[in-house]
């Protein structure tokens, strides 16, 4: 009885095949994500047979890294039928190297240009070459795409005895050497910014851009990008604060005017700030008001009705965003404020996540007590924000779960509102790691929002355990 692959059934040589594809196609897991690529001794089995080369490449080309380098064999290679295999794609835009044992000197203008070149070179390419993906080729749900940015020269890519020289080596400044660095296309500057660069890719369903390092891209840019993408429908973006805070209020109005250029087709977003303080400060609201911008907030409450599902942590003001329903007075007291505000009704809207850094308080509330919390200040400015949050919910006919929470801090606790509407009733529950307890008005506000749904509201209290405290008050109010 022959006992050879090749006189096994087509369905078990094909299931022996797809095991191996998915068990040795990538790299160990311990590797970054843009070494954890398809196996080239996996690929070139893929030349074996018209069999082989099916099932393999159906492995292979399902998550594809590419850089300005790999750009031309991208083009070349993945065409016809191999388009509707490709369901990932890392985007790597590879910076120049640079002399770095030890580095020590910040970028120059002439290298920010360089980069910039190379920023530019390699999405604007990408954007040209998706361009050319008809609706057929592409796979079911579309490509998702995530982009990273690094130099070989990083300090984050050096082979551990390099990274161990310049670790202990004094004169290295490793990242510092791009803190006041931020990537954008050629041709932009700081008054206008010039749209439409990209040509659009429809392939594409989803975007993700995490933390790239130190590295730092201009909002703008992201938005540039988003606004190339007609058929997206989740974004995940992770955006670095400028700590000039003239720069950092600029670069977001800038990406708050792209937002009104983004397609409709967009349905769950996300986006994150990187905290510049540490859990000891206390980042003033007045201090951080040139955090975001009014533009950024208005540019993301005209975008909400198109979507479903919509976070924001650490990026913008709880008070700026929700500006037009915050009471005006002590008198202002109704679910429908004295002066109703021009908002749109976010028809489709279910679940809300606001995540603020920043807290309104006395700078010289140590003074008064020990206690942070305990303070007219405070106590009212959140209660003002649960008020508020059930008066924007007003708006929210299909809204299913709110959460808001503050960044916990060492002095400032921890501190939560969550609305959640279930099949039985809607509940909302404040969970604090000190004495918090809502007022009448903002409990009555919020058994509007549940009798809208068609609910009876119920009230839960819960106490979180608290972070022991250490080290002395913050006598300096932080930004964040």
């Amino acid at each position: 009885m022959p006992t050879t692959f090749i006189h096994l059934p087509a369905e078990l040589r094909e299931l022996v095949l797809s095991f191996l594809a998915e068990k040795y196609a990538f790299n160990h897991d311990y590797l970054s994500p843009l070494d954890r690529r398809p196996s080239l001794s996996l690929a070139s089995y893929a030349s074996v047979c018209r069999e082989w080369r099916y099932v393999l490449e159906r492995t292979t080309f399902s998550s594809l890294c590419v850089h300005i380098g790999r750009l031309d064999d991208f083009a070349r290679y993945v065409t016809a039928e191999r388009r509707r295999r490709v369901r990932h794609i890392l985007l790597h835009v590879r910076l120049p190297p640079y002399p770095c044992d030890p580095c020590t000197e910040k970028e120059s203008w002439a290298v920010q240009l360089e980069n910039n070149g190379n920023f530019t070179k390699t999405v604007c390419r990408f954007f040209e070459i998706m361009n050319e993906w008809e609706p057929e080729e592409v796979c079911p749900g579309g490509v998702s795409l995530e982009m990273s940015v690094s130099s070989p020269s990083d300090f984050r890519n050096m082979p551990f005895p390099l990274w161990e020289s310049r670790r202990w080596n004094m004169t290295d400044i490793g990242d510092r050497r791009f803190l006041d660095s931020a990537l954008d296309f050629i041709g932009q500057d700081e008054e206008a910014r010039v749209v439409g660069l990209l040509r659009p890719a429809y392939a594409v369903t989803s975007f993700t851009a995490g933390a790239v390092g130190r590295r730092t891209i201009v909002p703008g840019a992201y938005g540039e990008i988003i606004s190339a993408l007609p058929c997206v429908r989740q974004v995940s973006l992770t955006l670095s604060k400028e700590q000039r805070l003239l720069l950092r209020n600029l670069y977001f109005s800038q990406f708050g005017g792209y937002i009104v250029r983004w397609p409709p087709a967009l349905e769950s977003l996300i986006l994150r700030g990187q905290n510049n303080t540490e859990w000891r400060a206390l980042p003033h609201e007045v201090a951080s008001e040139k955090d975001c911008g009014e533009k950024l907030c208005l540019g993301l409450r005209n975008l909400s009705p198109h979507i479903r599902h919509l976070s924001i942590r650490d990026l913008i003001k709880i008070r700026e965003l929700l500006g037009p329903v915050w009471p005006a007075s002590s008198e202002d007291r109704g679910i429908v404020p004295l002066n109703p505000p021009d908002l749109p009704v976010y028809k489709y809207l279910e679940t809300v996540d606001f995540h603020y850094a920043s807290f309104m308080y006395k700078s010289d509330w140590y003074k008064d007590s020990h206690d942070f919390n305990d303070q007219e200040v405070t106590r009212q400015w959140r209660q003002n924000i649960a008020f508020s949050a059930a008066r924007l919910a007003m708006y929210m006919p299909s809204l299913r779960r709110m959460t808001i929470s503050q960044r916990p801090t060492m002095w400032a606790g921890k501190h939560r509102l969550r609305y959640e509407v279930g099949d039985e009733g809607a509940e909302i529950v404040f969970s604090s790691s000190f004495e918090f307890k809502p007022l009448e008005w903002v409990l009555d506000a919020w058994a509007a929002v549940a009798k809208r749904d068609q609910r009876i509201l119920q009230v839960r209290m819960e106490r979180v355990a608290a972070d022991p405290k250490d080290g002395p008050i913050p006598v300096v109010s932080a930004v964040s």
